[in-house]
C-alpha cells in the first residue's frame, strides 16, 4: 500500500531525530510544500505553559516534562487533519508515543552524523539537556543510546549535509519522493 500525500487521502508526517537534526527546518519546508500545517511539539508546550522550553524543562524536571510532552503529542496526533509534526529528540523513546505515531502517521528519522550534530547544537543555548555538563559527552551518550530507537521509524533520510548553504528544498523533495514510493 502506498502512502498518499495528496489532499484527498493523506497521513500526517512526524519528524524524529536528535536535537540539531533539522526537524524544525525540514518540517517548515515540508509543510509548505504539501500545503498542510506544521506543528513543533516544543512550541506547543511553550504556548501551553507560557514560557521558553528550556525554562519549562528546568522548572518541571525531566519526568514531569516528559508526561506533558506525551500529552501534547497525543493531542496533536488525535487531529483528523494531516499535518507535519516535529517532536522533541527524546519523545520517540516513549513506546506509547511510537505506537500512536505508527498508527496515525508516517515517521521520518532525520539522521545526522554525530560530529555534525555536536557542531550544530553547541552553537545554541536552547538545549536543556546539554546544560547539564560537557556537551560533546552528553551528545555522544545520547546518540549511542537513541540511534536504534530512531531507526524504528518508517523512513530514514540522512540530513548530515543540511546547512544554511544547502537548500531545504533538496531535503523536502527527498522526503516527498520517499513517501510517494514507500510501501507498508
Amino acid at each position: 500500500m502506498t502512502f498518499n500525500i495528496h489532499p484527498a487521502d493523506r497521513k500526517s508526517i512526524v519528524l524524529v531525530g536528535m536535537m540539531g537534526a533539522g526537524k524544525t527546518t525540514t518540517g517548515f519546508g515540508l509543510a509548505q510544500r504539501l500545503n498542510i500545517k506544521f506543528i513543533d511539539s516544543d512550541r506547543e508546550i511553550e504556548k501551553q505553559k507560557g514560557g521558553k522550553i528550556t525554562d519549562i524543562f528546568n522548572e518541571m524536571g525531566e519526568e514531569s516534562f516528559r508526561l506533558l510532552e506525551k500529552d501534547v503529542i497525543d493531542n496533536i496526533l488525535d487531529s483528523t487533519k494531516p499535518q507535519v509534526l516535529s517532536i522533541g529528540g527524546n519523545a520517540f523513546d516513549n513506546e506509547n508515543i511510537r505506537a500512536k505515531i505508527k498508527d496515525r502517521a508516517i515517521s521520518i528519522f532525520l539522521e545526522v552524523e554525530l560530529e555534525t550534530l555536536i557542531e550544530r547544537v553547541t552553537r545554541r543555548k536552547t538545549r536543556p539537556l546539554l546544560e547539564l555538563g560537557d556537551k560533546r559527552e552528553i551528545m555522544s551518550n545520547l546518540y549511542n543510546k537513541k540511534i536504534d530507537i530512531y531507526r524504528k521509524s518508517d523512513i530514514a533520510i540522512n540530513t548530515t549535509y543540511l546547512n544554511r548553504d544547502t537548500s531545504i528544498g533538496v531535503i523536502v523533495k527527498s522526503v516527498v519522493e520517499y513517501i510517494n514510493s514507500f510501501e507498508k
